[in-house]
């Protein structure tokens, strides 16, 4: 019955939405309709309108994700659909677009879905942790970005883009305190006017922040606090030369874990609380029983650094760019693997890392002209590694019936070198007024080594069967890709464009930071291709913006959990579907906007016949979202603002093989799935434009609707499933002055 309402509810809302959209025609609206402010990206390495890339892509402003109280990149789906992001039982979050993603079950393997940063490359899983603030605005680049993006875009991408100084001094200060768990978060920034020709903007953000879980056991609650600064520096001593300069330093450190115990078959969680003295609870409500070990609560510290550096300069009507970064991070990570009372499995620590130095240079010519293009190189180089702890004990298993007798404890580390070169290309012909087309082409050489070392400390099942030791250096991989794009694009009229395209993207042969031995511890080169047909309608107060795709992804590089160890089988999966995105503005006041993807995924390997049919982890059939907003001014200096809107997504799995509750009764079946949801939304704010202040009262899934986030099987423990719950009701109270 919920499944029905909640669609119903989401149809009935895009269907309000649809009717002025579809039947609103040029000439005939209110001379006072308001006018679309025009939103500008950079997903093909240019400044475009976003109604003129023939792209599926998404642009939301720091004012939007403000509006969104988004603070987070996982909150980050808040803002577009066909974009799902899972935290793991790891405390990293991970990306799916339209269905399709790497996961984070095994830190060596690269993101499919890349993250940048002002043009530089993110592809650890790791470094997702780090603060958003300071932003001009965020893009989520949907489908295979086969040329212009540094590398790994196979699925697509979210790009970051940062603020940068003005010539006017100028300062900002933004707050929020979340009011039903206690959270704040503070964000500053200034801008300094050195000269005619430099500038300069200091930017931070502290956040303090109370998670929803707490551990009774211990009598601590999830907290994630971080602390984050960027210095940046425009300098412009001529028309034809400017050199951007920024430099980003962040610390977060994360206690608790979000996870609790969603099922107990038989008992054996009950059992081992009973030995240390805590009644155990087998139900979701926001409670667990993490005892850890002698570190006591699951603990997670993050700290990185990025330095970029961006000269521009102008040789005649063309432009010359260099782009270059050097970045480092590193986590260290005190996890209780069986997220339980006692001492059973734990990882104490784990730390991981790199060391990252990457260089593009690239010329383009002039956008205007009827043939332009753009093309350059690229270099990067990365030093990744994987140094854990595993202690599996054995006391409470001899004690308890039906308890694992697996044990022993090894040290393990995981050591990788990478050089990545490749030579990139777009080109447009606009072969009349109407009719562009697009060639995109990218060379890429991979040079990857690794080292291993697992040692057993203590003997048992553990480190004789399932890890054994395991010490040498793999073969080197040297492989080069070519991948690349071909697309058409054509203008009906000033405001209507058609678009189709054809991209297939890779990312190269990689190692698995925890094979069985030497022999199987790489995962093949991963191929995506991808077919996308789409219409930008614009009109006087909104756009509409359809696309349908079809992507088949082969050997797709994933690492997955069933309970003893990783499945990192290379399987072959496919997305099909459609998608769209709509803003409309009735009025002066009144506006709505809405997007909804439709994802039919699927694996193409044939896994198991228990497996047929099954949906891949965290893909919903449907999601979306829609919101209405009214704007009315309340004296000369005073308007005020009012949203209200839904979030919706339909049934997902978390088990790749038939282990779901929701897709079968058999004894096997215990991994619970996360029910169709409707989540309501709204925001109200009262603004001072010509004090430069705003008030709000941000409001996000205010009918309290319980979610499962995240599940899987309990690490070695037999009947027991570990499941989170979606962030429960939360209120925030926001207040921002910019002068």
């Amino acid at each position: 019955m919920r499944n029905i309402t909640g669609k119903a509810v989401f149809a009935i809302a895009l269907a309000a939405i649809l009717t002025p959209a579809a039947t609103a025609q040029d000439g005939d609206e209110d001379s006072d309709r308001a006018v679309m402010k025009e939103v500008v990206v950079t997903a093909r390495k240019r400044a475009e309108s976003v109604q003129d890339v023939p792209l599926s892509v998404t642009a939301v402003s720091e004012e939007d994700l403000r509006a969104k109280a988004v603070v987070t990149i996982e909150q980050v789906t808040a803002v577009t659909s066909g974009l799902t992001v899972s935290r793991n039982a790891n405390n990293i979050p991970t990306f799916r677009i339209r269905g399709l993603g790497t996961g984070g079950g095994s830190e060596s393997f690269e993101q499919s879905v890349a993250l940048f940063i002002d043009g530089t490359y993110l592809g650890r899983v790791s470094e997702y942790n780090q603060p958003l603030y300071d932003l001009e605005r965020l893009e989520v680049i949907k489908g295979t970005q086969a040329a212009l993006l540094a590398k790994n875009t196979s699925l697509g991408a979210i790009s970051l883009t940062t603020r940068k100084p003005g010539h006017e001094f100028s300062y900002d200060l933004s707050t929020q305190y979340e009011m039903e768990l206690g959270s704040s978060i503070v964000d500053v920034g200034v801008t300094l006017p050195v000269s005619d020709t430099l500038s300069l903007r200091l930017a931070g953000q502290a956040m303090n922040a109370t998670g929803p879980v707490k551990n009774t056991a211990l009598g601590t609650e999830q907290s994630n606090d971080s602390l984050a600064g960027r210095f940046t520096a425009v300098w412009t001593p001529t028309a034809r030369f400017n050199a951007i300069f920024s430099y980003n330093d962040y610390e977060v450190e994360m206690i608790g874990s979000s996870e609790e115990a969603a099922s107990d078959t038989l008992g054996i969680l009950a059992a081992r609380g009973a030995l240390e003295g805590i009644q155990t609870e087998a139900r979701l409500n926001y409670k667990n029983q993490v005892q850890g070990s002698i570190f006591g609560d699951i603990k997670d510290r993050t700290t990185g650094r990025r330095a970029i550096l961006t000269l521009n300069y102008d040789i005649g009507d063309f432009t010359l760019t260099s782009v270059t970064a050097g970045a480092e991070y590193n986590q260290v990570r005190f996890f209780d693997t069986d997220v339980g009372p006692g001492l059973w499995a734990d990882q104490n620590p784990v730390k991981n890392g790199n060391e990252q130095f990457s260089q593009e240079l690239r010329i383009a010519s002039p956008a205007g002209d009827r043939f332009n293009w753009l093309a350059g190189l690229y270099y990067q180089n990365e030093d990744f590694y994987i140094h854990r702890k595993y202690d599996i004990y054995s006391d409470l298993a001899a004690g308890i019936a039906g308890g694992s007798p697996i044990a022993g404890a090894n040290q393990d580390n995981y050591d990788q070198s990478t050089d990545t070169y490749s030579l990139f290309s777009q080109a447009n012909y606009e072969f009349n007024d109407r009719l562009t087309g697009s060639l995109g082409l990218r060379v890429t050489n991979e040079k990857r080594s690794a080292e291993y070392m697992r040692i057993a400390s203590r003997s048992g099942l553990f480190t004789t069967f399932l890890f054994p030791d395991l010490v040498g250096s793999p073969p080197e991989i040297d492989e080069t890709s070519v991948d690349g794009s071909i697309g058409l694009q054509y203008e009906l009229n000033d405001d209507h464009m058609i678009y189709a395209s054809f991209s297939r993207g890779s990312k190269g042969e990689g190692f698995i930071a925890q094979p069985t031995n030497i022999p199987n511890s790489s995962a093949p080169k991963e191929t995506a291709d991808s077919f996308e047909i789409g219409a930008k309608i614009n009109f006087n107060g909104g756009y509409f913006n359809i696309a349908a795709f079809d992507t088949q992804i082969e050997a797709l590089q994933q690492a997955l959990f069933n309970g003893t160890r990783f499945d990192t089988s290379p399987y072959d999966l496919s997305s099909r579907g459609f998608e769209f995105d709509t803003r409309y503005h009735f009025s002066p006041s009144w506006g709505i906007n809405a997007t909804a993807t439709y994802a039919d995924v699927s694996y193409e390997t044939d896994i198991s016949p228990q497996a047929d049919g099954l949906r891949p982890l965290n893909t919903p059939e449907w999601s979306g979202s829609a919101n209405l907003r009214y704007d009315a001014p309340i004296s000369d200096d005073l308007e005020i603002t009012a949203e209200a809107g839904i979030d919706y997504s339909s049934e997902l799995y978390w088990s790749l093989r038939n282990q779901n509750t929701c897709t079968g009764s058999a004894p096997s079946n215990t991994i619970p799935c996360t029910d169709a949801y409707t989540k309501v939304n709204a925001r109200i704010m009262l603004k001072n434009s010509s004090q430069g202040w705003d008030l709000a009262l941000v409001g996000r899934n205010l009918t309290d609707e319980k979610t499962i986030a995240y599940a899987r099987a309990s690490t070695f423990i037999n009947g027991v499933v570990n499941a989170s719950l979606a962030p429960p009701r939360t209120v925030a109270l926001q207040f921002s002055i910019h002068r």
